[in-house]
């Protein structure tokens, strides 16, 4: 695979005195290779999403285990890259449990829209990443990171189930931590 733009360019033998027919038959097979590696490449977008939905199934039995003590849990049980990186943040696994949670969305059972063909085209299906133009066009777009969606059990905490104080636990930790953050940030300027 070429990885610079002078390889690029050895890709195709070409000079100022080389025949048009060699040119175009070495383009057309350049054209047959594109195409393939475009197959290859949507074939894999559909599979790797298909993988990260049934990731997400496991994901969900794992996080009713685990409720409230989730994030920590993952970050402990998961094993790391080899570069030391994480293997699946909790983020990417609260993706991955929402993939699966609205798979009908994503493949109607009916068949009145057609199936998504990746991960990026389900995020943004299911509002977990912006319209591509929404975001570059739309200067007062709000970004899918501003958005929170849950339902809180009336009443006090004192008064709920603990299985749901655990998911109200687990579900908020990441914004009571970003807004503690933007407090700390406001308070640096």
């Amino acid at each position: 695979m070429a990885d610079s733009i002078a390889e690029l360019s050895t890709l195709i033998e070409k000079t100022d005195d080389t025949p048009d027919s060699h040119l175009l038959m070495r383009i057309s097979a350049a054209q047959v290779h594109i195409e393939h590696l475009a197959e290859l490449a949507i074939s894999a977008a559909s599979q790797a999403l298909r993988v990260a939905i049934a990731s997400g199934q496991a994901l969900e039995i794992l996080f009713r285990r685990h409720e409230g003590e989730f994030a920590e849990w993952l970050a402990g049980a998961i094993p790391k890259k080899a570069d030391g990186g994480e293997l699946l943040c909790e983020k990417t696994a609260r993706r991955y449990r929402t993939l699966w949670k609205k798979r009908d969305i994503l493949f109607p059972p009916d068949g009145s829209e057609p199936p998504c063909r990746s991960l990026t085209e389900a995020y943004i299906k299911l509002g977990i990443l912006p319209e591509p133009e929404a975001a570059e066009h739309d200067p007062n777009a709000v970004h899918s990171a501003f958005r929170l969606s849950y339902s809180l059990p009336s009443g006090d905490p004192e008064t709920w189930a603990p299985a749901d104080r655990r998911a109200f636990l687990t579900k908020a930790e990441p914004i009571v931590e970003a807004w503690n953050r933007a407090r700390e940030l406001i308070g640096a300027t």
